[in-house]
């Protein structure tokens, strides 16, 4: 796989305030809509990962893992094709996996991800504010 461009940081990303990120929803569900879908029951617009995943996943590489990426895919359900898949990666965006220690195959991995996290709306109720009611 090729490398990233650009170093990947354990201080990449940033945290925002619920007002800024109902913004970034309403975009995405205004977006949706344009595209045909006049219901967010319709379609998937977030997905649920476990702490137990998302922790096994960080822990991939030890101190290599400098955090998760999470790529838009297809799921194989039919009702609803949005997914996430995340991976472990390093600095330079390289996949990071298990070890593999039987035989020839001694220091070589395996690439590992995360996937079908229970999809919303579906499994999930909105949160306050966010298409709740406060």
């Amino acid at each position: 796989m090729e490398e990233s461009k650009r170093k990947f940081s354990p201080e990449d990303g940033k945290i925002i305030e619920e007002a800024e990120a109902k913004k970034y929803l309403d975009r995405f569900h205004k977006k949706r809509k344009a595209q045909g879908f006049e219901k967010k029951e319709a379609y998937v617009h977030s997905q649920f990962f476990g702490r137990k995943v998302l922790e096994e996943l960080l822990s991939l590489g030890g101190k290599a893992c400098v955090g998760l990426r999470f790529n838009f895919a297809v799921s194989e359900s039919g009702s609803y094709d949005d997914e996430l898949v995340i991976y472990a990666v390093d600095e330079n965006g390289k996949l990071l996996g298990r070890p593999v220690r039987t035989g020839k195959d001694a220091g070589d991995f395996t690439i590992v991800a995360g996937a079908a996290g229970p999809a919303c709306p579906q499994h999930c109720v909105p949160p306050i504010g966010i298409g709740g009611k406060k």
